[in-house]
């Protein structure tokens, strides 16, 4: 899965603000994002109750589009049921992922 969500192109690229962290600053970037229609199938080895069956799942991806010299991208991958078609939706409506502004 991941390798595939690596392959997603990334669009756009919303400006976003990384928080200060132990021995670094702040830092602004930009972030691209793309999505995809994805199937998981269920544990072959029962564990809890649910249902048999593949779920139909969204793939989002945000990654760092330009890192700093000697730091390696940032990135993020969210599954969700809420269908993502367009990167217009990927913050927008209840509950949605909310990347940069």
């Amino acid at each position: 899965m991941r390798r595939y969500a690596r392959s997603l192109p990334p669009g756009g690229g919303k400006p976003v603000v990384i928080g200060a962290r132990a021995g670094r600053g702040e830092e602004k970037t930009a972030v691209g994002t793309a999505s995809a229609e994805v199937e998981v199938q269920p544990p072959h080895v029962r564990r809890g109750e649910y249902l048999k069956r593949p779920l139909k799942l969204w793939r989002v991806v945000a990654r760092e589009l330009d890192p700093p010299a000697g730091r390696d991208p940032l990135g993020w991958i969210l599954l969700t049921n809420v269908p993502v078609t367009t990167m217009d939706q990927d913050g927008s409506g209840p509950g949605g992922m909310s990347v940069g502004g």
